[in-house]
């Protein structure tokens, strides 16, 4: 995943919830990703914004 995210994750009863930001698409697939192989998850829910960061000029 290279980048670190925000991303906020909850599961209930195999539920997988995602929110939170992440600097594009990609990451939020990874994430989506990385829930499904975990045993036990049934289902994800993907919610995480896209919010690229802003760069410090250097």
């Amino acid at each position: 995943m290279g980048q670190a995210m925000k991303i906020n994750v909850d599961a209930y009863r195999g539920v997988v919830p995602l929110s939170g930001f992440v600097d594009n698409q990609k990451q939020a697939s990874d994430a989506v990703t990385a829930a499904k192989q975990v045993a036990g998850v049934d289902k994800v829910i993907n919610n995480p914004e896209v919010k690229p960061r802003e760069s410090s000029g250097r």
